[in-house]
């Protein structure tokens, strides 16, 4: 049997709990990247298109798609500036909210399923140490690097 690194681990790690985000959303209509995408604009509404795109690092003509499918679930609503009508800022509406919380409920079980072979500490020393690692590797907070992937055409 080949060595097992670190990297791989995570590798592995990582996809298994990705193909089960995936499958954990479906019921309830929502893709893993509507949901991070909902996800920051509750926790930052009223940001603008452009804050958006350049956040997650898409391409804006993308976002554009992305935030339609969203809107036509009525889970966000869009507004022009008040002074400077080239901008648009992005809101969740009130389902959006809602819709957020069973994000949030879907990722805390995922969590637990995942990790109940380890103590609370254990969890937490976990945590830190990959947050360490992801500050040290300077990636984005909170921003999946998932999301590049759409502007090259290989995920939907």
């Amino acid at each position: 049997m080949p060595t097992v690194t670190l990297s791989f681990l995570l590798s592995q790690l990582g996809a298994h709990a990705a193909e089960q985000f995936t499958r954990l959303l479906e019921p309830v209509g929502l893709r893993p990247q509507d949901a991070g995408l909902l996800r920051m604009l509750i926790a930052q509404p009223g940001m603008t298109q452009i804050e958006v795109s350049e956040k997650f690092g898409v391409l804006p003509s993308r976002l554009v798609v992305l935030l339609d499918n969203l809107e036509k679930r009525q889970l966000i609503e869009r507004r022009r500036d008040t002074t400077d009508r080239r901008l648009i800022h992005v809101f969740p509406t009130a389902d959006g909210k809602r819709a957020g919380e069973v994000i949030v409920e879907i990722t805390r079980a995922l969590e637990a399923k995942l990790f109940s072979a380890l103590s609370e500490t254990e969890q937490r020393a976990l945590e830190a140490a990959l947050q360490k690692v992801v500050d040290d590797q300077q990636l984005p907070a909170g921003v999946h690097p998932a999301f590049r992937k759409f502007d090259e055409g290989r995920s939907t």
